[in-house]
């Protein structure tokens, strides 16, 4: 395990350091405009820079931590962040996640790191898509011992999401404990021994949590343990209902399908009305995993990108007709899409092409007749995190709005 911790605008702990340089007034804006959004809520503000945050997970912690405090949220002055890494390749688990804490203690933001383009645990960890059980989480009543009446998920997330989020240093120890975040916080002393650190779990109002590709399904099985707890009505797990209340959303980019096809009604009522699924274009990813492998399927609102809308939110009716309307359903085979998943990137390289696949509807007298006929039903390259974080910012900046 790799844990690394820092404060912006003091010594870190570990790794580097940031120099101040923005003003308050503008955290404290937007530090109200995050804790004002209802759970359940959709802010297209939100949106915006979660999926930054997503993009910038990829990076080393000195880059993220330099991106978030001077770019991203623009507060580098006593910003905390922390981030927890697991590696263990003959068990397929290669995971990573952040969490930020802002300057007024009021905002914490979780991010999932995704499949890295060159790690090849990650993509098998994709593969492993076996059904298991999310932690014996019924599908009806608490009273339920029967196996086949448990919510089923993907093998492989849960795998990752259990390494980063439960232990000692895990991502939800710090939720329920935000004051293990302060800079003077030792690790290696017990914490009734740190008598000095009060508990700072009353200044949290707000928690948000996100991730991109892998990350998304990690994301996603987060909100969904936190909406499940509030089943389980023993006094202990009063402080994990408390932090669901605080839960602002659950953003996902890209995100593959995590849970059984039979039990996402079922995830629906926990967690749906507070998941927000974000689908750029013809990303194959949110059609994974096929239909061979198993059923699956996803759960809360989808919003879907497409050039001649932008965002939109999507209907839940399914439609193989119309391309507005309906969900990202399972694709059959990915031996059968991978040919055209890849054939869109190639053919995106060829410039003179661009006019067919649909990219030059600006163009005066004839942009009419630039339509996407070169675009692929599929494709990896609607997968990148550019696609979705110059969408989402361009957006924002014309009309202020996605529209839901």
């Amino acid at each position: 395990m790799v844990f690394f911790k820092a404060t912006t605008g003091r010594p870190p702990a570990k790794e580097g350091t940031v120099s101040p340089t923005s003003s308050h007034s503008s955290h404290q804006i937007l530090s109200d405009t995050l804790v004002r959004v209802q759970p359940g809520q959709y802010s297209p503000l939100a949106a915006k820079l979660l999926m930054q945050l997503a993009g910038w997970s990829y990076s080393d912690f000195d880059t993220f931590q330099d991106e978030v405090a001077n770019n991203i949220l623009e507060d580098p002055h006593e910003m905390e962040m922390i981030m927890m890494q697991v590696k263990n390749q003959p068990m397929m688990v290669q995971a990573t996640a952040q969490m930020i804490r802002t300057r007024d203690k009021r905002v914490a933001i979780v991010v999932f790191r995704g499949t890295e383009l060159t790690n090849i645990v990650n993509w098998m960890t994709d593969a492993i898509s076996k059904q298991t059980d999310f932690y014996k989480l019924p599908k009806k009543n608490m009273s339920s011992s029967c196996e086949k009446d448990y919510v089923k998920v993907h093998t492989g997330f849960r795998n990752n999401f259990d390494k980063v989020w439960f232990g000692d240093r895990g991502i939800q120890r710090h939720l329920l404990n935000p004051e293990l975040m302060r800079h003077d916080y030792d690790y290696e002393t017990p914490r009734d021994q740190q008598t000095h650190i009060p508990s700072e779990q009353d200044e949290l109002e707000a928690i948000y949590i996100c991730g991109h590709s892998l990350g998304g399904a990690m994301a996603f099985l987060a909100g969904l343990y936190m909406g499940a707890l509030l089943n389980n009505h023993n006094d202990k797990q009063q402080s994990n209902n408390t932090l669901f209340s605080k839960l602002r959303g659950v953003y996902t980019y890209g995100s593959p399908m995590v849970v059984n096809d039979w039990d996402r009604n079922t995830c629906e009522r926990i967690c749906g009305h507070v998941t927000f699924r974000h689908v750029y274009y013809n990303d194959i990813v949110p059609h994974l995993p096929p239909l061979s492998t198993g059923a699956f399927d996803h759960v809360g609102s989808e919003y879907r990108y497409h050039p001649r809308t932008g965002w939109r939110k999507r209907q839940e009716e399914n439609s193989i007709v119309e391309w507005h309307a309906g969900r990202c359903t399972q694709v059959v085979s990915i031996v059968f899409t991978t040919p055209f998943a890849a054939m869109d990137w190639v053919l995106d390289q060829i410039n003179w092409l661009n006019f067919f696949r649909g990219e030059c509807r600006d163009l005066p007298v004839i942009g009419w007749l630039s339509r996407g006929y070169l675009k692929q039903m599929w494709s990896f390259l609607d997968h990148s995190p550019i696609g979705y974080t110059e969408s989402l910012d361009h957006q924002l900046r014309e009309d202020g709005s996605i529209e839901y």
